[in-house]
């Protein structure tokens, strides 16, 4: 056993490994600074791929189809790449575990690598799609993240600069609250904690908001 994890052939799959460790270390410093790295990695999604990602399976390119499929936009990004390395690393220990008890030896890392990629997918699939049931309301709302646009949010965690989100509230219409990612709009801007801002646009899974002014407000009424 202890030749599986040290034979150079698997190198690969000890990373990913590793990399499941680190990315929960990183997630865990990033949420005590007030940020969150899964939520940085949402906002890397392309423009439109929403919580309605199965929705979109017809349409885009073939990129976008596969996101779907493996629920981006339902599920955090950060748990879909822990479920990858986690998927690609043990599946791929399993086939040289297979291979070194029918051959007598590991596969070479490439073949190994090549195949394992492939059977991981699946696996992302599925477990992402349960993962995804398990999560709260809040989390996988059926309103359409288009609808928070035009609402007044507060900031509740971290600072939001550009390039920076920070995580906003609002209840919507059926007295949910509603926890997402927002950026200012303008280049400059900081949003801190308490603070109050009109959400205005969606880019990826992260939108963008302006300063709210209650004076204007008070000027409609």
């Amino acid at each position: 056993m202890t030749n599986l994890f040290t034979a150079p052939e698997n190198l690969l799959f000890v990373l990913a490994l590793g990399f499941v460790v680190l990315l929960a270390i990183v997630e865990m410093l990033a949420l005590v600074i007030g940020h969150s790295a899964s939520h940085w990695l949402d906002g890397l999604l392309p423009d439109g791929l929403d919580l309605h990602a199965d929705a979109h399976l017809d349409a885009g390119s073939l990129f976008d189809k596969l996101l779907g499929w493996m629920h981006f936009g339902k599920v955090p990004s950060l748990i879909i790449a822990i479920l990858f390395l986690l998927g690609f690393g043990m599946i791929g220990f399993g086939i040289q575990a297979i291979a070194r008890s029918l051959f007598g030896e590991f596969l070479p890392g490439w073949i190994a690598a090549g195949t394992a990629l492939p059977l991981s997918l699946p696996f992302v699939r599925s477990s992402a799609g349960f993962i995804g049931r398990m999560l709260p309301r809040d989390e996988t709302q059926v309103i359409k993240r288009h609808h928070i646009l035009g609402r007044i949010a507060t900031i509740v965690i971290g600072e939001a600069r550009p390039g920076s989100p920070a995580q906003a509230k609002l209840r919507d219409e059926f007295r949910t609250t509603q926890y997402f990612m927002v950026e200012p709009n303008q280049p400059g801007d900081v949003f801190r904690q308490g603070e109050q801002v009109v959400v205005v646009a969606l880019a990826g899974t992260v939108f963008r908001a302006e300063r709210f002014d209650p004076k204007l407000l008070e000027q409609e009424h």
